[in-house]
């Protein structure tokens, strides 16, 4: 099960803001928000919230997130700026992701 930091994490690989999360999963953003900052939330809460992650082709594990290469949640006009279609299957460990 995803936890708060990979949360924050795939948020951020997405660039989405914490309402478009709130909105996608059907929960309100201070819920989101509570379970980023670490506090505990209802397991099914955060499995809705996993799911639209994966439905953008992020996969959680311990300690790290991943993303298909079907899946590219760089916007198109960034991709150049971070390395294109070769940066496609990426991996990021928790340590690069600051906690806030």
């Amino acid at each position: 099960m995803m936890n708060a930091k990979q949360c924050r994490m795939a948020r951020a690989g997405l660039r989405w803001k914490l309402a478009e999360v709130a909105d996608k999963a059907g929960v309100s953003t201070n819920t989101v928000a509570r379970f980023e900052a670490g506090n505990e939330a209802n397991k099914a809460t955060i499995r809705v919230i996993e799911a639209v992650f994966e439905r953008e082709g992020y996969s959680f594990g311990e300690g790290r997130v991943e993303w298909s290469e079907q899946s590219d949640p760089v916007p198109v006009r960034d991709r150049k700026r971070r390395g294109g279609a070769a940066d496609q299957n990426r991996h990021i460990s928790q340590s690069t992701v600051p906690d806030r």
